[in-house]
């Protein structure tokens, strides 16, 4: 599986790529999330903090969910009282929410085919 990783914070973008690169995925990383949006090449999930600079992690999944519909989208977040955390998750933008910090079992148990 192709895994796009988006976060401002460099260790968290290296423990996830070193994480799902272990179980066998490619792996895309950036840490400016403007960088991940001009992403074109095909990806089938993405992982995306919510507070980076210059766009949030929900604007992030929209733009994303536009130029790849097919991607399942996950977001991290410290936040997931935040409002447009909430709002995300009820939409169905996200497919699932993970409160920093998260298991890594989690993350692998989302990276299993639906």
């Amino acid at each position: 599986m192709r895994v796009l990783v988006v976060d401002d914070d460099v260790s968290i973008v290296v423990a996830l790529q070193m994480l799902l690169e272990k179980d066998g995925h490619t792996v895309l990383v950036y840490t400016n999330p403007m960088n991940a949006v001009r992403e074109e090449s095909d990806f089938d999930a993405v992982f995306s903090d919510f507070n980076m600079p210059s766009i949030d992690g929900v604007m992030l999944l929209e733009r994303l969910k536009e130029t790849h519909p097919g991607a399942r989208r996950f977001l991290m977040t410290a936040y997931d009282n935040h409002e447009a955390v909430l709002r995300a998750a009820k939409s169905g933008l996200v497919e699932q929410v993970f409160t920093k910090p998260w298991r890594i079992s989690d993350i692998r148990a989302a990276l299993t085919p639906r």
